[in-house]
């Protein structure tokens, strides 16, 4: 797609909008159309970790078919790079993570499932990854819900301090409340 067929998208109102291309049109209308683009696109550290915690939450059958775990080696010396080279031999696709982030985010996961309140919301999820498609404000929407059930719909999300205050303040800075808006 290109800029002037993305922008007539929106104009004939055909395409599709999300949570994360507003968001980003919040921030500019030139990192809107970078983003519906996938121009400039790249996962950042705290991106790779959030999709992997998700997967080990809400998909683990799919963890060993999306990622493949490395040891934890120095990529700038000679046996880094050698390791590396051979992941991405046998990886078919998968994405490469060392060890350590791997043991990081297991631990988060296994956290999630010691903490009795969230671990009885996730019992009560009947289907995760589920598309939803809508139309609000005249435009056409998508989004991906991770967990839903009867009485609960869940978004992980992963932060650096999940202190009340601080995710008060990270849920607003982040624009997480136009995305519950948005999926409820």
């Amino acid at each position: 797609m290109t800029k002037k067929e993305l922008i007539q998208s929106l104009i004939d109102r055909t395409g599709y909008l999300s949570f994360s291309s507003f968001k980003n049109f919040l921030e500019n209308p030139y990192a809107f159309i970078q983003y519906k683009l996938k121009l400039l696109v790249k996962d950042t550290n705290a991106m790779v970790d959030g999709t992997l915690l998700h997967c080990m939450v809400f998909e683990p059958d799919e963890v060993d078919k999306r990622y493949l775990v490395i040891p934890n080696v120095n990529l700038a010396t000679k046996e880094g790079k050698e390791i590396m080279a051979s992941a991405l031999l046998v990886s078919n696709g998968r994405i490469i993570i060392k060890m350590e982030r791997w043991a990081n985010m297991l631990a988060l996961k296994n956290a999630i499932y010691r903490n009795e309140p969230a671990f009885k919301l996730l019992m009560q999820i009947t289907a995760t990854e589920q598309r939803i498609d809508f139309n609000y404000g005249s435009f056409k929407w998508r989004g991906f819900i991770d967990g839903i059930g009867e009485h609960v719909i869940i978004d992980l999300k992963k932060v650096v301090d999940a202190n009340p205050s601080s995710f008060r303040y990270t849920f607003f800075k982040m624009k997480y409340h136009i995305q519950a808006f948005l999926y409820m």
